[in-house]
């Protein structure tokens, strides 16, 4: 959105998936000039190409720093012990997943700053094992709104992806978020299966594109964001992730978020694989 264009002289707005472009009281006929059409063409082309350069230089920057190894060297007892509470507990995954520790990470919650540790995750490139991006999980948030951040800002949101090592091909189960991936992983113990974590009940779907070779793909969210799978509905979550993935999808319907069932033992590795067994595609 422009408060104020250089082709229009007044507030215009565009959206960058697919070209629409609002101006006020468009709905009433408004139209424009072809040159108005011309300068909101350069000004999005030249918007686009400063948040490009802006990325790519974060993106550098961010690669040369290697922070997440600082932040894996970082682990100690009691960030330990907040992974297990988790149920990552051997090693390996912590060293797989280049898990870390942030003893101060900074939140600002709008003008208001505060410190707090977190639990760093690295979101790896499948296959190249590039890192993306870090999510820091802040231990103690003010609000449940203030758990997440990244480590650099302006760049696009990254699948977690619990196997890194495989192409993204075959069989996908879809969970919401980085730690019911990781728990998801660990309890099914199949290797056949990608486990992915999208961040957060809403995601933008154009994150979804890695997983474009997978079938089926089971979408397991947490009870908040479904819909019954007699009721699709396109203005829910669950509806609109469908509609993307398509006729490959399967859903899985819990009453729990799937990682409190799996850690309190109501979900073993058995009753996991029946659901997935059983899933269903969501009924139109």
């Amino acid at each position: 959105m422009f408060v104020q264009s250089k082709a229009t002289g007044g507030a215009f707005g565009w959206c960058r998936r697919c070209g629409y472009v609002w101006l006020p009281g468009r709905e009433a006929g408004v139209t424009l000039t072809a040159e108005q059409q011309a300068e909101i063409e350069r000004q999005r082309q030249a918007f686009e190409k400063e948040q490009q350069e802006l990325a790519a230089k974060a993106m550098a920057e961010f690669t040369a720093s290697h922070v997440w190894k600082t932040y894996h060297a970082q682990l100690d007892d009691a960030a330990r012990a907040l992974y297990a509470q988790r149920g990552i507990v051997d090693p390996y995954w912590l060293n797989y997943w280049e898990l870390g520790y942030c003893p101060n990470r900074g939140v600002w919650v709008g003008d208001a700053y505060y410190e707090s540790p977190s639990l760093t995750i690295p979101l790896h490139e499948p296959v190249t094992g590039t890192v993306l991006n870090i999510k820091h999980r802040i231990v103690h948030p003010r609000s449940k709104n203030d758990r997440y951040r990244s480590e650099v800002k302006g760049l696009p949101p990254r699948l977690f992806v619990a196997d890194h090592d495989r192409p993204m091909a075959g069989a996908c189960l879809l969970v919401e978020g980085e730690f019911k991936a990781m728990t998801t992983y660990l309890a099914l113990d199949d290797v056949d299966m990608h486990v992915v974590g999208v961040p957060g009940v809403t995601p933008d779907l154009d994150l979804l594109a890695p997983i474009a070779n997978c079938d089926p793909v089971y979408v397991c969210l947490d009870p908040d964001a479904r819909v019954l799978s007699h009721a699709k509905a396109a203005n829910t979550p669950l509806g609109r992730l469908v509609d993307v993935i398509g006729e490959k999808s399967r859903i899985i319907n819990l009453n729990r978020k799937i990682d409190d069932m799996i850690l309190d033992g109501s979900l073993t590795k058995g009753g996991l694989r029946a659901l997935i067994k059983c899933a269903k595609r969501l009924e139109p």
